[in-house]
């Protein structure tokens, strides 16, 4: 009895933290946003129906010109972290792994007399995430990737080039180790 009782209260205050943290994200369809989901630009993120962000998600944006956009039924797992400065896009019915990192920006570091923290960043390009991919646990996508529609990348793979559509890539740097045959 008891057991099912906690599951009801959990399930109330997820609908209740996804409403209060929804309403501030520039469009929400639909979906659970779980607990600990953080970011420095609400407004900047727009989503589509059946989106789930699931605990302790970050979401960090370099000022207010980069966008997030997540289209319907995609699942971004367990400390998952993006960065963003122009545009990360991620198209419908994507499944990211926990601990998945995504970034469009990078540190400056050419400035010898600074710090590497107090240099601008800069971005190599918007990363696209495409229809119907399975990103593995503990993968990092670097600035201006594209991942092609149904590709699957391998856990802990670093993706440091665009991937095409249904392929298996793997490995750091992620290589395409074969292709998924076509109906």
């Amino acid at each position: 009895m008891f057991k099912k009782s906690g599951q009801y209260i959990n399930k109330i205050r997820n609908k209740l933290r996804t409403l209060t943290v929804s309403r501030n994200f520039n469009a929400w369809g639909s979906g659970l946003i779980s607990r600990g989901f953080q970011s420095n630009g609400m407004s900047q993120i727009e989503c589509g129906k059946d989106v789930t962000f699931n605990e302790f998600a970050w979401i960090s944006f370099d000022g207010s010109k980069g966008r997030l956009v997540v289209e319907d039924n995609v699942y971004i797992g367990r400390f998952c972290t993006m960065s963003i400065s122009t545009l990360i896009l991620i198209r419908k019915s994507a499944l990211i792994s926990d601990r998945v990192y995504i970034g469009d920006c990078n540190h400056g570091y050419q400035n010898t007399s600074l710090p590497i923290s107090s240099q601008p960043v800069t971005s190599a390009g918007s990363v696209e995430i495409g229809e119907g991919c399975w990103i593995g646990i503990g993968v990092a996508i670097l600035p201006g990737v594209k991942i092609g529609k149904n590709a699957v990348i391998g856990a802990n793979s670093v993706v440091t080039r665009s991937i095409p559509d249904y392929a298996i890539a793997a490995g750091n740097p992620a290589k395409v180790i074969r292709n998924i045959a076509v109906d």
